[in-house]
């Protein structure tokens, strides 16, 4: 992990290789296992009016166990010490180390011209993960907070206060990748006190 602390435009982390191998070997396979059915819904079946051409879950709308969900286990490590310890020059990290947090976990699946329209997180803290098969075959989908484009890659999360106004742009992708599955992901943590 290359851990990048900000002050400007507001105070966020920017982690690099935020996952191991091993971790987005099980990551892989559980969006494979998400993405058969109806698991990955609409929009407008998750009553979300912000978003537009993606597909998404709530992880635990789907399990009715979380043990269940390795995404899920695997995104406990944010509240862990080693991480928090990365984070400590982050004044908003001091939330991560309260005994009643709770993480909801959710993935995101963009098609063509996908895209997440200006909006605020409703918890304490968010944490995106972009996610994509290699190569990237899709352009677009970049990370926004107002002007400032946060330089993310495949597996690269941001932490920040849920607060901060933020977007995703369209994607463009070819109908033939979304398919085979090579458009953006986010994995998507809300963490709550």
């Amino acid at each position: 992990m290359n851990v990048l602390n900000y002050r400007e435009p507001f105070w966020h982390t920017i982690i690099e290789n935020y996952y191991t191998p091993e971790e987005e070997t099980l990551i892989w396979q559980e969006i494979e296992f998400l993405s058969v059915g109806d698991k990955l819904l609409a929009p407008e079946l998750t009553g979300d009016p912000r978003a537009e051409n993606k597909t998404g879950c709530i992880l635990k709308d789907v399990y009715k166990d979380l043990n269940f969900s390795s995404i899920n286990k695997i995104n406990q490590k944010l509240i862990t010490q080693e991480v928090i310890g990365l984070l400590q020059r982050n004044p908003y990290s001091k939330y991560l180390t309260i005994d009643s947090v709770n993480i909801v976990s959710q993935i995101q699946y963009y098609l063509n011209d996908g895209k997440y329209n200006q909006h605020q997180d409703s918890s304490t803290l968010s944490a995106v993960c972009l996610f994509y098969k290699q190569p990237k075959r899709f352009t677009g989908g970049e990370f926004m907070f107002g002007d400032y484009r946060v330089p993310l890659k495949h597996n690269t999360l941001i932490l920040f206060p849920s607060c901060e106004w933020h977007k995703v742009e369209p994607v463009k992708v070819s109908e033939e990748d979304i398919l085979d599955g090579f458009s953006r992901y986010s994995i998507c943590q809300f963490i709550s006190i």
